[in-house]
């Protein structure tokens, strides 16, 4: 796990000319994007990919697979052909699933020889209150081989705690300390969430709908770069973030 979480953008709107400008003005400072269904419906599979990889950024595709493992794998492998280095399914369906979609992937990525995307476990919704079934599903999706789970805030640390550092935790509901929650139940601050323990930090809307985007992440990137360095100093002081 890194100090620094890294920020993953989520292009959550159907605006083709909205993508297409958020994308060419953040390409020089987030590294990620998400791509999920508003997006993927508006421009189609191919065509979002090769945007997204015209300007290098590395993609999260998620779609949050919650099928029969076998539609699910056929899918996971389609979208290993697209090199894809993230994906999501939701661990509510079960071991067979998520292991057949992590087989699908692994044999895909041989097949047309391209690196195999990490699998993600969708474990509850941050618009669902209720998070007594995170820690069991993140279990499920350990014990089924997967990369590591999408998290609510509130739950970084008990997951951290349990299933150690090279499990992933990518942590959606992310607002800066001035933003609203929106439909949000569970959600932090950046720094919070890197507190925590997370490796990812998904911000869509904050982003979205700023005038300027490229401040909003510079902001939030050089919040969470003094946070990290002051996790690497002798401790002299108490810091309050």
């Amino acid at each position: 796990m890194s100090n620094t979480p890294q920020i993953i953008f989520a292009v959550d709107t159907p605006d083709v000319h909205e993508v297409h400008r958020l994308l060419y003005t953040l390409a020089d400072v987030v590294p990620w994007v998400k791509i999920g269904y508003s997006a993927l419906t508006a421009f189609g599979l191919k065509s979002i990919t090769r945007l997204c990889k015209q300007y290098d950024y590395r993609i999260l595709m998620d779609l949050k697979y919650h099928d029969t493992p076998s539609v699910v794998a056929r899918n996971v492998r389609m979208l290993t052909e697209y090199e894809i280095d993230m994906l999501t399914v939701h661990v509510a369906g079960g071991h067979d699933m998520l292991q057949e979609a992590r087989e699908g992937a692994h044999g895909a990525a041989i097949h047309h020889g391209v690196a195999e995307p990490q699998i993600l476990g969708v474990t509850v919704l941050t618009s669902d209150k209720r998070a007594d079934k995170v820690l069991p599903r993140a279990k499920l999706a350990q014990a089924a081989g997967l990369a590591g789970v999408v998290a609510a805030p509130q739950e970084i640390r008990p997951i951290r705690d349990t299933f150690g550092d090279d499990f992933l935790i990518v942590t959606p509901g992310i607002r800066p300390a001035d933003y609203p929650a929106q439909d949000h139940q569970r959600y932090a601050t950046p720094n919070q969430a890197a507190t925590w323990g997370a490796d990812y930090l998904v911000i869509g809307r904050p982003i979205l709908e700023a005038v300027c985007p490229v401040s909003v992440v510079t902001q939030i990137q050089s919040q969470l770069s003094l946070f990290a360095a002051s996790l690497r100093e002798p401790v002299t002081s108490v810091a309050i973030w």
